[in-house]
């Protein structure tokens, strides 16, 4: 997770500079990054299966291993040291395809 963590930060930093910077030049006002993790809707963008190749093989999602998984997920998202706004959490959508 410390790594996810660090990939984390170095993206949404970058991302809070920028605006920053936009913030400054034309006056908007920066309110946040939302560093909530979300599922796209292919299988590489799947929560589900990210779960999964973190449990061990024989383990699937919902099973054992899936909370402590979402917890951990959850305080990386949550201790990004970036001005955050909105959810910030992890989504599990009930209709995401497996």
């Amino acid at each position: 997770m410390q790594s996810l963590k660090h990939e984390l930060e170095l993206i949404c930093k970058r991302v809070e500079e920028a605006a920053l910077e936009v913030e400054q030049k034309n006056g908007f006002n920066y309110l946040g990054i939302d560093t909530s993790i979300n599922p796209a809707l292919s299988r590489e963008g799947s929560v589900a299966y990210a779960f999964e190749s973190l449990l061990r093989k024989e383990f699937r999602f919902g099973g054992a291993g899936t909370l402590g998984i979402a917890r951990a997920l959850t305080s990386v998202v949550k201790d990004i040291p970036v001005k955050r706004v909105g959810y910030c959490g992890l989504m599990l959508p009930i209709l995401e395809d497996l």
